[in-house]
């Protein structure tokens, strides 16, 4: 008798060991798609952090150009004249590919990868957690059936 409760007892610990880790690498499988997705290598920053690049821009752009009236009112249009005025270029450049990136994530136009992206990786999350709560509940049943069988059997005896 002591020989089925130790083998029932193994049954539900291999069964909870077997479904927890069954249910773990479901998700991380899941974070890896995440980690892994076209969203996350695109390595968008938030709305905020490019209004605050943009507006540094315009800071240094300013900056420039006054440097720029000062090296004209000085020597007129010098070397030091065109490597200012090459740089204020440059920096409208910047300036505007950081706009045209702030203008496509407020038109929300990276909303569908993201949600492919979530698409992708969220059943493994869910399908991990629905794996470990089934192992924890037939766990509970094997158990259940166990002192249900050890009563049967005390029963028995008594009679």
């Amino acid at each position: 008798m002591k020989n089925n409760e130790n083998k029932g007892r193994v049954n539900r610990t291999i069964v909870v060991i077997c479904g927890v880790l069954l249910g773990v690498v479901l998700m991380a499988f899941g974070v890896y798609r995440n980690i892994n997705s076209e969203y996350s290598k695109l390595n968008l920053p938030t709305a905020e952090k490019i209004q605050a690049e943009i507006n540094e821009a315009y800071q240094k752009i300013e900056t420039d150009r006054k440097a720029l009236l000062d090296e004209f009112d000085k020597n007129g249009k010098s070397a030091e004249y065109d490597v200012i005025n090459r740089r204020i270029q440059e920096r409208e450049v910047e300036r505007a590919n950081l706009e045209e990136r702030l203008l496509r994530i407020n038109n929300h136009e990276y909303d569908g990868v993201k949600k492919d992206t979530i698409n992708k990786s969220v059943p493994f999350f869910v399908g991990g957690i629905v794996v470990i709560l089934a192992t924890l509940i037939i766990s509970g049943v094997l158990f259940s059936l166990q002192q249900g069988r050890k009563k049967i059997n005390k029963n028995i005896k008594g009679l």
